[in-house]
């Protein structure tokens, strides 16, 4: 296991990726992340979650840990014509396992 993590923007949501996300989202919930879900999350609901993600104006990244997700960040980018310059960071979650361990070398 290494302690490289690769950050890559997702557009689309494959099958496995999506099951890896609820997967993620169902710990961050149970370690008693404060993030709108309450413990215990069900799969279906954090599975839910992530089909629906994807909408226009929303950009996905995900940070990936020897294969697995171990963080996400969501941006929302503006949509109102007096808005242009404005971006909401709508979401950050890491598994506790690899928080603070930064994605480069130190």
């Amino acid at each position: 296991m290494s302690n490289e993590v690769r950050i890559y923007p997702v557009q689309v949501l494959s099958e496995t990726l999506s099951d890896s996300l609820s997967r993620l989202l169902i710990d961050v919930v149970a370690d008693g992340a404060s993030i709108g879900f309450l413990p215990p999350l069900g799969y279906q609901e954090a599975a839910a979650y992530w089909n629906s993600v994807l909408e226009d104006g929303v950009v996905l990244w995900i940070a990936e840990k020897d294969g697995v997700p171990v963080g996400t960040v969501q941006l929302q980018l503006a949509q109102k014509a007096n808005a242009t310059i404005v971006r909401k960071l709508q979401s950050l979650w890491c598994i506790r396992l690899d928080a603070g361990l930064g994605s480069h070398d130190s």
